[in-house]
């Protein structure tokens, strides 16, 4: 088990400098359950990566996946590697509530658009997108665009259809432990299940950016 450990991880660190041969690299094979481990490391860690086998197996998200278990427990925002293949165009996408729960999504968003040059869409499922959970964040990264949208009806499936031509969905989740923070029903839920890009789930007492 220990040699497959070592050869799984050979792999990864040889595809991961091939992607980005200018980051520096390092790799360890840990003792226990995947979940638990992405758990602990979620502690110091800037973001978590993970993919998702298993998704939509039975009824459509296993609720003892890794992909939800992190998503819901982690410290840190966690990004679902969803869809065919990632998408080096089109924009992040951001779900947007009325209040400031979505504050840690919001300033994700904005930090990953600048990152990756993008457009940034902020959704909102209202007749008004709140300017306030925006406007602060777009002091911040003057150098995004913004383009406001407002989504008839639930949040979830409008955030499911932008997923089909964005390369990165934002949403956040209420991060009170446990599985509370990405329940069956919730829009993370929803979007996790459906979504055809790549996925971020930032919990509102996590980081921000």
């Amino acid at each position: 088990l220990r040699r497959r450990a070592d050869a799984v991880l050979r792999t990864a660190m040889s595809e991961a400098a091939g992607a980005a041969p200018d980051i520096p690299i390092t790799g360890e094979v840990l003792d226990g359950t995947p979940a638990a481990v992405l758990l602990r490391e979620s502690r110091t860690a800037a973001l978590i990566v993970v993919g998702h086998r298993g998704l939509r197996a039975l009824s459509g998200l296993l609720v003892g996946s890794v992909a939800v278990q992190v998503s819901a427990q982690a410290r840190c925002p966690v990004l679902v590697t969803l869809g065919d293949r990632p998408r080096e165009t089109g924009a992040v996408v951001v779900g947007v509530a009325g209040t400031a729960r979505s504050d840690p999504a919001v300033g994700f968003a904005f930090a990953e658009a600048a990152l990756r040059g993008a457009e940034l869409v902020a959704l909102h499922a209202g007749n008004r997108l709140p300017a306030a959970p925006v406007a602060t964040w777009r002091e911040r990264f003057p150098q995004v665009a913004v383009t406001p949208r407002l989504a008839p009806g639930r949040p979830a499936p409008a955030l499911i259809d932008e997923s089909a031509r964005a390369q990165l969905v934002v949403t956040g989740s209420v991060g009170r432990g446990g599985f509370t923070g990405l329940v069956r029903g919730s829009v993370s839920h929803a979007v996790l299940r459906d979504s055809r890009c790549p996925l971020a789930i930032v919990r509102r007492d996590g980081p921000a950016a």
